[in-house]
């Protein structure tokens, strides 16, 4: 069973939680693909070591220079800001930067990989620190479910930070960013988890 891990956004801290997820998550998932698509800072340095570390053919990047996303911050879209459940944790450019970067992972991997060869892809980030992990059971898992944390990160919502699934809802997953115009007209709140479950719940 083949696993593609998709991170995206910033490698920040990732050289100091990648040794939390190397063993409490991905042990679980023996053989599995990187695919990195992030911000292109001195962290991406980092690379070279997972490179070492996993081989080459298993580590892919994609490094980006931040788009200006200027046009995308619409009066609407700053109304839905402040609609927020939970007070947002970054400026609303910052969140549609982490939405951008999570479509362009997505793209990414696609480019060089058909989601349909994969029993399992995982999102994380670079700066998740685990202190543990209980995969979800393989005989309850399928492609078009998706596993989040549920005791923390959930906001009202779903948990943006970490999610186990299959091929069809990771393509929904990833896609926030294509779902935002719509959700923001029909009056979703512009706040990660919130539009997260919203799209989900939109392509169920």
């Amino acid at each position: 069973m083949k696993t593609a891990v998709l991170l995206s956004g910033q490698l920040r801290t990732f050289a100091q939680t990648w040794p939390s997820q190397r063993w409490h998550l991905l042990r679980h998932f023996p053989g599995f693909e990187l695919f990195i698509c992030v911000q292109d800072t001195p962290e991406i340095q980092f690379v070279d070591t997972l490179r070492a570390e996993l081989g080459t053919d298993r580590v892919h990047l994609a490094a980006r220079q931040d788009p200006d996303l200027s046009e995308h911050l619409t009066p609407a879209l700053t109304a839905a800001y402040h609609w927020a459940p939970y007070t947002n944790a970054a400026p609303a450019h910052q969140l549609l930067l982490q939405h951008y970067y999570q479509a362009e992972v997505w793209k990414f991997f696609r480019t060089l990989r058909d989601p349909d060869d994969y029993a399992t892809i995982i999102r994380t980030r670079g700066d998740n620190l685990f202190h543990d992990f209980t995969p979800p059971p393989r005989d309850a898992f399928f492609f078009n479910t998706c596993y989040t944390p549920r005791g923390f990160g959930r906001f009202g919502g779903v948990n943006d930070r970490c999610a186990v699934m299959g091929a069809e809802a990771a393509g929904i997953y990833f896609r926030v960013w294509d779902a935002i115009p719509a959700l923001i007209k029909a009056r979703c709140p512009f706040h990660p988890e919130t539009l997260l479950k919203a799209t989900l719940e939109m392509e169920s």
